[in-house]
């Protein structure tokens, strides 16, 4: 009787330790090294178009080249200067969106990076003279 209280004793502590072992792959999925990780979804999405008061009510609208940005990122507005020069004006995001201004000091290059915090999605807005490239 011992015998039999001893082996279901090392049974049941070898199947808690093969299930503990085991977590991890169900985690993954059953694959080894692929770890599924997903961002939390954003609560409360807003979405920004080129309708935005804060794009509509810049001054002198027809120097203005207003251009909506991939994935609903939001839009941004460029003044048009003399001399083909250009002036990031306003950009204006949805929501779990960031910018990195890249355009080069003398102004003939507006260049912007964007990504999603969210959903990790990323995007480029550029503007040179008689060149405009979103996506």
């Amino acid at each position: 009787m011992r015998r039999t209280v001893r082996t279901i004793s090392i049974l049941a502590a070898a199947a808690s330790v093969l299930a503990v072992a085991a977590s991890p792959a169900a985690a993954k999925n059953g694959r080894e090294g692929e770890l599924k990780v997903t961002s939390l979804p954003n609560p409360n999405p807003v979405v920004v178009t080129c309708d935005d008061p804060r794009i509509t009510s810049l001054p002198n609208q027809e120097t203005l080249l207003v251009n909506p940005l991939s994935y609903d990122a939001g839009c941004f507005a460029v003044r048009i200067l003399p001399n083909f020069r250009f002036s990031l004006e306003r950009v204006v995001l949805s929501s779990g969106w960031t910018y990195t201004n890249k355009s080069n000091s003398d102004g003939t290059r507006i260049r912007l990076e964007l990504k999603n915090s969210y959903t990790g999605q990323r995007t480029e807005a550029l503007v040179t003279s008689g060149k405009t490239i979103i996506g």
